[in-house]
């Protein structure tokens, strides 16, 4: 809506709230695979050759294989994310 801030959603308390990661053919833009998720997903994602990682409003950490989106691990770290994974190397 003109004069209106977008912020990316309903701002409204509207029930229960879930969420998906998905990946797609960049040249095609056809979607292949989908997951679904218990949370919106707020933190985006970190992909890197093999795997996708993201964080949830739960506090739970997890990574996917980055192909098939089969969760492969996770840990609940107690705090939700807000903002996306990142990764380094050191030398």
């Amino acid at each position: 809506k003109p004069g209106v801030v977008f912020l990316g959603g309903d701002t409204t308390d509207s029930g229960m709230h879930s969420g998906s990661v998905f990946g797609f053919d960049v040249a095609t833009g056809q979607q292949k695979v989908k997951v679904s998720r218990p949370y919106p997903n707020y933190a985006g994602v970190l992909l890197t050759p093999g795997l996708l990682f993201t964080g949830e409003m739960d506090g739970t950490f997890v990574a996917f294989d980055s192909k098939t989106l089969e969760e492969k691990w996770s840990i609940n770290l107690g705090g939700g994310f807000a903002a996306p994974p990142i990764s380094f190397e050191i030398n």
